[in-house]
């Protein structure tokens, strides 16, 4: 029972960071991109701002979807293809500028992603 607990509790805390590491690298990719042409100063506060709601965010919606959505059922690459949406539609949208919209959108993406790849693998079971 002890190390059952014990596995499941480390289970969680690696998505836990997974998240919150990627989660921090994609909010700062996309600060430096919304403030580029800033002063120096200003942008790398702003990229480390980014850095720590994109951690934040990460941090919820990682472990919410993988456990929740997913149900501990998907492959490294479905998992990279939801980062990799979030971090590519994110950068295209992080060029207009918009400091308020890009967290927003992000979050979207992501939650878009991991429906449409729950979507597909039903639409897979049921061939």
């Amino acid at each position: 029972m002890t190390l059952r607990v014990g596995v499941i509790s480390l289970r969680l805390f690696s998505v836990a960071i997974t998240s919150l590491l990627v989660g921090a690298g994609i909010g700062f990719f996309h600060g430096e991109i919304i403030s580029r042409r800033w002063e120096r100063p200003a942008q790398i506060a702003f990229a480390e701002g980014a850095s720590s709601i994109g951690a934040l965010v990460a941090l919820v919606l990682g472990p919410v979807l993988y456990y929740g959505l997913f149900r501990r059922r998907v492959s490294v690459e479905e998992i990279a293809i939801v980062v990799s949406c979030t971090a590519v539609i994110g950068a295209l949208a992080s060029i207009t500028g918009s400091e308020v919209l890009i967290p927003l959108l992000n979050i979207g993406v992501m939650i878009g992603a991991s429906f449409t790849i729950m979507a597909l693998r039903k639409s897979e079971a049921n061939r």
